[in-house]
């Protein structure tokens, strides 16, 4: 069994495909239909974006570079 994905659109109440199927005409098949923008089920990373979009303070950048800058310059722990 082989299974496709392939693209298309929806009109005027019919789905039309992008590219040809290499399918004989009358072979049965069974269509899933999803629209293009939404999220795989299970794709939890896509949930996710921007959501610290605003929740962050202006210099948030500059802190963390200045806060690595304060890690690397202490001398080695002298044992």
């Amino acid at each position: 069994m082989v299974i496709e994905t392939v693209r298309g659109r929806y009109q005027q109440g019919k789905i039309e495909l992008d590219e040809p199927l290499d399918l004989k005409d009358g072979t049965e098949v069974e269509v899933t239909v999803k629209p293009a923008e939404a999220p795989l089920p299970g794709d939890d990373t896509t949930m996710t974006g921007g959501s610290w979009a605003g929740n962050v303070p202006d210099d948030f950048e500059e802190q963390v570079y200045a806060d690595r800058r304060r890690e690397t310059a202490r001398p080695p722990a002298r044992w």
